[in-house]
């Protein structure tokens, strides 16, 4: 996707035979991108997925509203979507997301990505873990937001950034 936009893979990417991505907007999700697997034409489809729920959120936080439903990523639609964030992006001196930690963990991972010292990488000898070569959040049992760590089965929470 690029800039602004990022796709972050899940630890459980697959769901009824179909791979799903978010898609999202200086780390926010605004989105989901779906994979489906066409044997027939030995091509995958590709849609952009936005549930009623991320519509409102990217009215809400960014005043986008185009859509919200299940379309291909090449449709008029998409397209309107992804100029429209982009346009956000170029006219916004400082993009406000649901929570600044979004923003700063979007920041941080496209740094550790960048390969070369040409691209001004700051944070040299560092480089995301990717899976499906896009970021992801891993899964825990534990929920930490309180500071005070505890089992919280599958409710729990995830680890943000994880790098070699």
């Amino acid at each position: 996707m690029g800039k602004p936009l990022c796709v972050y893979s899940k630890v459980s990417a697959s769901k009824n035979k179909d791979w799903r991505y978010d898609l999202r907007f200086f780390g926010q999700n605004i989105g989901e991108i779906i994979v489906k697997e066409d044997k027939q034409n030995h091509q995958d489809r590709i849609f952009l997925n936005v549930t009623e729920d991320k519509a409102k959120s990217n009215k809400k936080y960014f005043d986008i509203n185009v859509f919200n439903g299940k379309i291909d990523r090449n449709s008029n639609l998409a397209q309107q979507f992804r100029i429209k964030f982009k346009q956000y992006f170029d006219k916004c001196s400082e993009i406000k997301t649901k929570s600044p930690e979004h923003r700063i963990e979007s920041f941080i991972l496209n740094e550790f990505a960048k390969t070369l010292r040409k691209q001004n990488k700051q944070l040299c000898n560092i480089q995301p873990i990717k899976l499906f070569d896009a970021f992801f959040q891993m899964p825990t049992p534990l929920k930490a937001s309180n500071h005070d760590p505890e089992y919280a089965n599958h409710a729990g929470g995830g680890i943000d950034i994880l790098a070699e």
